[in-house]
């Protein structure tokens, strides 16, 4: 037993179960790897809804630039069915609200919980290792994906790609035409730049007065959309308000609360969950939109079937790759539709719709958790980048320690700069012996 427990430890199985291997992909891990070491599924789960909304808004994209279907922007009739494909857009708030709530854990866990000293240095160097290789790769594929489609004319490509890849391309261009849904994930790279100063809010004392002071925040914040500089609409201005409901609930400590029993909060949560993306048209305010998100967390928190739905095993999976999904999507959605548009022979709008979801939700699945598995997880880890320099060292050990032991077969014989493989040796030994004795003559 004491050996089997070593064996154990070491990793390998005990010597009475038999190796399996029927499913070759039993062993691959899909949860996300999470600094602290401590990860919550409710927040992935939130993640599925965002990512998920964000899909159902994004498919009808290709259709509604399809000629076919030019009837439907303006067609009065239907005006409720683009406004329903614009809230669904909401999903990027949602985004907004969980990147500040998971920000905001650290600085929390400093000020208030009088931990460890958060540094800065390698706060910022885990989002730069974490983010930017799946970042940057998936603007080069699509860049490449983008170059083919469009054959010669592609002389703009390599300058969207370089604005996209340094933040930029919201002060430029937009959309940015090589990947349109990078434009939020500029706006988050602003708040990460500026989370250590939000996390001020945390130093103010009483608790009682910090978080009324951080709804203040929320609520001046969110009148800034109001304000008739168009630039500002282009900076993380008119969302700051978002992320600081993220510090809010942060604050409460929501997520560490326990369900309440009864099913009010549920039937709360749900009221809230069909507000934000459904009832609350275009043009709704940003105050009210951060009441009914911050009210969706909350009661989606305290009811015992809301916490239990978001907490189900390939829900919170799934919205653990939300970075790879919202990556990956367009390239899916707007590459296939060459093909997908012919099964488009429906006169309606939704039926159309739903036949180009059911195309193309296969395919977004398999290519981004692909890219999540491949990609994405590994940058997970914060020593991958150590990791890979030791690995890539090792790899230039090994190849010097086979050379060395090929020299030392042959004797060290050398010929033309070349080591000399194995199987020449007889035949170099009696090239020299005949040339010793050609000397002597």
């Amino acid at each position: 037993m004491e050996q089997e427990a070593r064996c154990t430890d070491r990793g390998f199985p005990p010597v009475h179960r038999r190796m399996s291997w029927a499913n070759p992909f039993r062993k691959i891990r899909l949860q996300r790897v999470t600094t602290s070491g401590r990860w919550i599924p409710e927040v992935d789960g939130l993640r599925f809804v965002a990512i998920a909304a964000v899909i159902l808004g994004h498919n009808a994209n290709p259709l509604l630039s399809d000629p076919r279907f030019g009837w439907l922007l303006r067609d009065a009739p239907y005006g409720f069915t683009l406004s329903l494909l614009a809230q669904f857009g909401r999903g990027v708030q949602l985004f907004f609200m969980i990147s500040g709530f998971i920000l905001a854990q650290p600085f929390l866990r400093q000020h208030v919980d009088g931990g460890k000293k958060v540094s800065l240095s390698s706060f910022y160097l885990r989002r730069l290792t974490r983010l930017e290789p799946p970042y940057i790769l998936s603007l080069l594929i699509y860049g490449i994906a983008v170059s083919l489609y469009r054959g010669a004319n592609h002389h703009d490509i390599p300058l969207s790609v370089a604005e996209s890849m340094l933040y930029v391309h919201n002060f430029f261009t937009l959309p940015a035409f090589v990947n349109p849904v990078t434009w939020s994930l500029e706006i988050e790279i602003q708040f990460y730049l500026i989370a250590p100063l939000v996390a001020l809010l945390f130093l103010i004392r009483p608790t009682g007065f910090r978080r009324i002071a951080t709804v203040a925040a929320i609520l001046l914040s969110s009148l800034i959309c109001k304000v008739p500089v168009p630039a500002l609409q282009l900076t993380i201005a008119p969302w700051f308000c978002f992320f600081l409901i993220g510090f809010l609930v942060a604050d409460l400590r929501l997520t560490d609360s326990t369900a309440r029993p009864g099913f009010q909060w549920d039937i709360l949560a749900l009221a809230a969950w069909a507000a934000y993306f459904l009832l609350l048209r275009p043009g709704t305010s940003n105050a009210t939109l951060c009441v009914t998100l911050f009210c969706c967390f909350a009661f989606s928190m305290l009811g015992p079937v809301s916490r239990r739905l978001l907490r189900v095993r390939w829900v919170a999976l799934l919205g653990g790759m939300c970075y790879s999904f919202y990556l990956m999507h367009s390239l899916i959605i707007h590459g296939l539709y060459s093909i997908t548009k012919h099964a488009m022979v429906f006169t309606g709008f939704f039926r159309n719709y739903l036949v180009a979801l059911l195309l193309n939700l296969g395919p977004v699945l398999v290519l981004s958790v692909s890219y999540y598995i491949l990609i994405e997880r590994p940058c997970m880890d914060p020593h991958w980048p150590r990791r890979l320099r030791t690995f890539i060292t090792g790899l230039a050990g090994t190849r010097v320690t086979h050379r060395a032991d090929r020299q030392a077969t042959t004797g060290g014989l050398v010929r033309n700069g070349t080591d000399i493989p194995e199987g020449e040796t007889g035949r170099i030994d009696l090239e020299v012996a005949s040339e010793t004795r050609s000397n002597r003559r």
